[in-house]
């Protein structure tokens, strides 16, 4: 019963916490920027461009998409600990 329980909670741990980790580390990198805050010439009175910053790799979908896996992995990572303390307990 312990092998299984310690089995269990190293691969969940690799799998859900390892999966949550690359997903939240590559999220800055495609996250879209906004430029709209007020700073420099907008704050005189020049309007501010509302489009976000067009950077060859920032976008949308695939920030949406990575914050998804890192909801999902994040949510299935709660066996890990819940299995830590079963296998203490054993």
């Amino acid at each position: 019963m312990e092998s299984l329980l310690l089995s269990l909670h190293v691969l969940a741990g690799i799998v859900f916490v390892g999966g949550s980790a690359v997903a939240t580390s590559l999220f800055p990198r495609y996250a879209p920027v906004t430029t709209s805050v007020a700073v420099g010439p907008a704050a005189a009175g020049v309007p501010a461009d509302p489009q976000p910053e067009s950077s060859g790799d920032r976008n949308r979908a695939v920030a949406v998409a990575l914050h998804r896996i890192t909801r999902g992995y994040g949510a299935f990572g709660i066996v890990v600990p819940v299995v830590g303390i079963a296998l203490a307990l054993v």
